[in-house]
């Protein structure tokens, strides 16, 4: 799917979720991801801007779906987890050419040369602390 067409498509799953007045604005696709495509982009429902992500999948049996995907990252939120929160998710190939789910921008870094690049031992003593917290959240 084009670009254009593409930020078409998410205005008008948004608009009914941020208002009639949203918009779609810095539509860009995002590097990493084996068999999902991600993109991120800014929801302009009025004055103020929401950064968010577009993450979609190739429609098939061997992948887990993205309403799969939202419902784990719902559980892991309500078990304290730091996840983003998602807006919307669709099995549906309709709305984007293939199904979606849109959640909340976090800011970060996500390639792991560069976070090992980056940081200095008390930087990946503070990694591991918040990684254990996150796996201890969804493991309770």
């Amino acid at each position: 799917m084009a670009t254009g067409d593409l930020a078409a498509g998410l205005t008008e799953v948004l608009r009914p979720l941020l208002g009639a007045g949203t918009e779609v604005e810095n539509l860009r696709a995002l590097t990493g991801g084996a068999s999902r495509t991600t993109w991120a982009f800014d929801a302009v429902p009025g004055p103020q801007r929401r950064a968010l992500i577009l993450r979609t999948a190739p429609p098939d049996d061997i992948h887990a779906g993205m309403e799969l995907e939202a419902a784990v990252q719902a559980a892991a939120a309500a078990a304290g987890a730091p996840v983003p929160r998602v807006l919307v998710a669709s099995a549906s190939a309709a709305p984007l050419g293939n199904p979606f789910l849109i959640c909340d921008e976090i800011a970060g870094e996500t390639i792991v040369r560069r976070i090992q690049r980056k940081l200095d031992d008390g930087g990946r003593r503070e990694l591991l602390v918040q990684c254990a917290q996150a796996l201890a959240a969804i493991h309770r």
